[in-house]
């Protein structure tokens, strides 16, 4: 046992220093004409970040969630363990998939995460969770991407935008803070 522990001392310092990011994404589409959707991510950190979908991106809720999740593997850390939450049950395969190494039907969205995925060293799981349930987190992540898309294509200003973004963030984690 204590040959075992020495042996493995490197290794759990190694994982030990590597911290984990817990990051809630979430995407939006709105149902007008040729409106552009917007992803959001919060993480349990209390950083967050939102961005409307690339133009070359094909309209879809897919691509909108999938904004959301390109900016938590774009913030995290390359070194730091990343967990992806997310209500999009395809957007959390793709990820594992592309983790896995599983190469099937590949589609933009897939493409685009294999892409981010390339620089990370840290381990890398997305996993499903329910919307609408009362998670703070995914409610802000959630009400951010919304935010973001109707305000780009409505043209309102940025800066109003990411000062409504904030107070989103605050309002959700003190629910938290509240909680506890």
């Amino acid at each position: 046992n204590h040959v075992n522990t020495q042996a493995l001392a490197a290794t759990r310092q190694a994982y030990q220093s590597r911290s984990s990011v817990i990051a809630y994404t979430d995407g939006s589409l709105p149902h007008h004409g040729q409106d552009r959707g917007a992803g959001a991510m919060v993480t349990m950190q209390g950083h967050w970040a939102s961005q409307v979908t690339p133009k070359r991106f094909s309209r879809s809720p897919l691509m909108a969630e999938t904004t959301g999740a390109l900016l938590a593997l774009r913030h995290t850390p390359v070194d730091s363990d990343l967990i992806i939450f997310s209500d999009c049950k395809a957007l959390v395969k793709s990820v594992n998939d592309a983790v896995s190494g599983l190469q099937g039907q590949r589609g933009a969205h897939d493409i685009a995460i294999d892409v981010a995925m390339a620089r990370r060293r840290g381990d890398t799981r997305a996993i499903w969770v329910r919307g609408h349930n009362g998670n703070c987190f995914n409610e802000a992540a959630d009400r951010m991407a919304v935010l973001m898309a109707r305000h780009f294509n409505a043209g309102i200003n940025p800066e109003q935008t990411y000062s409504l973004m904030q107070k989103i963030v605050a309002e959700e984690l003190s629910e938290l803070a509240l909680a506890v």
